[in-house]
């Protein structure tokens, strides 16, 4: 199979290249920058000869754009700007990213007729206080003035655009709840931790850490990803996630015992973001859909998933050494 993968340089996507590469996949890998980074090159193979890197900006729908797609059997797209700072500081790059590349890959996978992977978010459920969030659960979100649901409408807007193409578009959506891992940008709770605490900095908890999330391993959520990718299934949107609630506060004692010299901090989010965020209390999934239809659970609890991310960042010092590379 020849696959595309949007954002390769990216966390989720370059683990998702070296995953297809192992499989013996033909792979191109698709980012802005100019060359792979050192965090793709650290876990992905290039001597193999069936990758193919393309430097490319899918805001812009060009002929490289084109010939990409049209020589491949399915797109998994996975670009997109991410991650709260972004959301707040950069609102427009992340609609011209978000929306503008995605609306591009979307109409060109038409145009040729193959197969979209969209990588979605558990965002797009919102503030919907009734946990576990199904596939079909309502999206609940906040004041247009709040900054935060720019992700989430982001991401819904192409969802709406992949829905109304039912019967035109093969194309599977799929919606990752909080995946981590090595490579990550520091910019998330537990990748954030991990770097900090490599750093002897402050380990920092948002709003005193009573929120609870379910966090799913990197290697999982690719696994379930290639799985969901191979379905010929009339649902076209599925939950990524490991279903194990757990608290901020708990994450944060299992982090902290790897840096005993790094104290835990409460941050004020308001201090930092103003009216611009707004925090959820508990986000849930139900993965009752992909089980059913791919027999796929998460394998790799809390607990496990910091010590192979500490593990793997300890022996990796350019992630936790040189913030341009992580930032």
């Amino acid at each position: 199979m020849k696959f595309v993968v949007t954002g390769s340089n990216g966390f989720i996507g370059s683990h998702l290249v070296a995953f297809l590469l192992e499989n013996d996949h033909e792979v191109v890998g698709l980012d802005t920058a100019a060359s792979p980074s050192i965090f793709f090159q650290s876990i992905v193979n290039l001597k193999r000869g069936n990758f193919r890197y393309v430097s490319s900006d899918i805001r812009i729908n060009n002929a490289i754009l084109e010939d990409i797609v049209k020589r491949a059997n399915v797109i998994f797209h996975l670009a997109a700007s991410v991650g709260i700072p972004n959301y707040i500081n950069s609102p427009v790059e992340l609609f011209e990213v978000n929306v503008i590349g995605s609306y591009n890959l979307v109409n060109l996978c038409l145009k040729h007729n193959k197969k979209i992977i969209f990588s979605s978010t558990s965002e797009i459920y919102g503030k919907n206080p009734a946990v576990p969030w199904g596939e079909n659960a309502d999206r609940v979100l906040g004041n247009t003035e709040i900054t935060r649901w720019n992700y989430s409408t982001s991401k819904a807007t192409i969802e709406h655009l992949l829905n109304s193409l039912k019967g035109k578009l093969q194309y599977k959506i799929l919606r990752y709840f909080n995946v981590y891992g090595p490579g990550q940008k520091p910019i998330f709770l537990i990748s954030r931790a991990i770097h900090n605490g490599l750093n002897n900095n402050e380990l920092q908890v948002y709003d005193n850490g009573s929120q609870t999330r379910c966090f799913t391993y990197i290697d999982d959520a690719i696994k379930a990803t290639y799985l969901v990718s191979n379905l010929e299934s009339e649902h076209n949107t599925f939950n990524i996630g490991n279903d194990q609630e757990v608290s901020i506060n708990s994450v944060m004692r299992v982090v902290s015992s790897y840096f005993p010299r790094s104290s835990v901090v409460d941050i004020n989010t308001a201090d930092i973001y103003g009216i611009f965020y707004e925090d959820l209390t508990r986000r849930i999934p139900d993965v009752t859909r992909i089980s059913s239809e791919t027999n796929w659970k998460s394998e790799v609890q809390i607990d496990q998933g910091i010590q192979l991310f500490v593990d793997w960042a300890k022996q990796n010092e350019f992630w936790w050494s040189r913030n341009n590379e992580t930032s």
